[in-house]
């Protein structure tokens, strides 16, 4: 596979793997229903008009615009980067799916479903922890990588 195809590779997974999850979710519990109820980690039903972790409520048309910014931003920024770097692509990819995945939720329902609740955060969904996770690789490999030091 070219590297740049992990991008396309770990973006599609993001959306198939999110979106498997909300339908799953959607089908088998009720709004605001949370199972199990006294567990510290359960699946807790809810809607989100607001970005990652409910901040942002009710500006919805805002996070669509800024989902398709991400976007574009990640298929113009992959041009420039070298071909090799798998952990770059991976993160790019992760966070391109995470927009993706909830953008469709915006433009099909006007709010996100979350569902992962650990109970000390807000309840989140897997674009969420993808758009995550892709950020704390991404920041990982900036800081720590062999080749952005020895350029310094």
């Amino acid at each position: 596979m070219p590297p740049r195809g992990l991008i396309v590779l770990m973006a599609l997974l993001v959306i198939a793997g999110d979106q498997y999850s909300k339908v799953w979710v959607t089908s088998n519990l009720v709004m605001g229903q949370s199972l199990p109820q006294d567990a510290p980690v359960r699946l807790s039903y809810v809607v989100n008009t607001g970005a990652a972790f409910g901040i942002l409520p009710q500006y919805s048309f805002f996070l669509v615009v800024i989902a398709f910014l991400v976007i574009a931003i990640v298929l113009l920024y992959q041009r420039y980067l070298p071909g090799g770097n798998h952990v770059i692509m991976a993160a790019l990819g992760l966070q391109m799916g995470g927009a993706i995945g909830n953008l469709i939720d915006r433009l099909r329902f006007g709010y996100v479903i979350d569902f992962v609740d650990i109970r000390v955060w807000p309840v989140f969904n897997l674009a969420d922890f993808s758009i995550s996770l892709g950020v704390a690789l991404l920041a990982y490999f900036l800081i720590f990588s062999k080749e952005q030091k020895g350029s310094n």
